[in-house]
């Protein structure tokens, strides 16, 4: 097994052990899980704001296409249903006036 993937086990099965209270008390635990993950946001904190601002602003840019996709397919969908209903109309019209014409010829 390569040592990603055992790292990411121990990281599973650690936790799985955890609750609550195991995780409020994590910054002062020692362990090899804890280690890792300490040293890890240690890093993160040296990446600096930048790459922080750069990873917000592309989640912004993402949410912001959502949101026109979104409307998008409601606008797309209202058309749709109103072409639908558009369509059906002549089609009661011609029902109704087959239903009319069907019983003036029945009580002929």
């Amino acid at each position: 097994m390569t040592n990603y993937r055992i790292d990411a086990q121990r990281l599973e099965e650690w936790a799985r052990a955890q609750n609550s209270s195991s995780l409020v008390e994590f910054s002062s635990k020692e362990g090899e899980v804890e280690g890792g993950l300490k040293g890890y946001c240690r890093k993160s904190r040296r990446k600096g704001k930048r790459s922080v601002d750069r990873d917000l602003d592309v989640y912004r840019n993402l949410l912001s296409k959502l949101v026109q996709a979104k409307e998008l397919l409601k606008e797309y969908v209202d058309r749709e249903k109103k072409k639908r209903e558009e369509r059906a109309e002549p089609q009661k019209a011609n029902e109704a006036i087959t239903t009319c014409l069907g019983q003036q010829l029945s009580g002929l």
